[in-house]
């Protein structure tokens, strides 16, 4: 077991070599190219690689795509936190993404966020209710972040075999007043795949005719912020 531990320390520790624009300008030339398609096939297949050494967080990884799972898929991401602190970087083939993670035990999580540079707003959770600000901080849209609480079971003490841990959980995306998406807040990790015994879900379905820039970059932002809330919960589980 030591062994094993060892050997996934030093796997995680060469994947996060390289500084993180380095590492993300080399995931963009070979992520899956941009497309009006693209949002519908995001898989929710996360595939990540890192570690938390006390309270720093160091994480890199990318989601995977629906139709060509085997490929680099469509988006890149590196979060490195201390205490709840930090930023989580992100890349497409076309667009970066950087949000300014705050959080902590006294305080709600929020994180400002950035597009190629320029603001796009910022998400702000409230229990299990996110809410989007736009740059003047009034709010634009939302969407609830279900409850994982009903995954658990007492007929087994390894989380990722309790009945109904892999079944996707949608949840209506709002912005200025019309429903854009319904996103899949149940990221399925890459070392999890072999025990789900249907296909991967999507992260997105009921895509919005039509959408706006502004409504597809909140989309993908949805999905890098949620990375971080999955990684979060995986440790939170390891722990129990």
């Amino acid at each position: 077991m030591l062994k094993r531990f060892a050997n996934a320390w030093q796997a995680a520790g060469k994947a996060l070599q390289g500084d993180a624009k380095s590492y993300l300008a080399e995931q963009g030339r070979v992520l899956l190219p941009w497309n009006e398609n693209a949002l519908s096939d995001f898989s929710a297949n996360l595939e990540i690689n890192g570690q938390q050494v006390f309270n720093k967080l160091h994480y890199r990884g990318r989601f995977k795509s629906l139709s060509q799972p085997d490929e680099s898929g469509w988006l890149a991401f590196d979060l490195n936190l201390t205490t709840g602190k930090g930023a989580l970087l992100a890349q497409t083939a076309g667009r970066n993404f950087m949000l300014t993670v705050n959080g902590g035990i006294l305080q709600e999580l929020t994180a400002e966020v950035r597009v190629d540079g320029m603001p796009l707003g910022q998400i702000c959770v409230q229990g299990l209710q996110i809410f989007l600000l736009g740059v003047d901080a009034r709010p634009l849209g939302q969407y609830n972040h279900p409850s994982k609480e009903w995954r658990l079971s007492a007929q087994t003490s390894i989380y990722y075999l309790r009945p109904g841990y892999f079944d996707p959980t949608y949840s209506p995306v709002e912005i200025h007043g019309r429903q854009v998406a319904e996103f899949n807040n149940n990221l399925i990790l890459s070392q999890h795949l072999k025990f789900l015994q249907d296909p991967v879900p999507a992260l997105y379905r009921n895509l919005a005719l039509n959408l706006t820039s502004e409504e597809q970059d909140w989309l993908v932002t949805l999905a890098v912020f949620e990375s971080y809330l999955r990684i979060a919960h995986h440790l939170s589980e390891k722990r129990n």
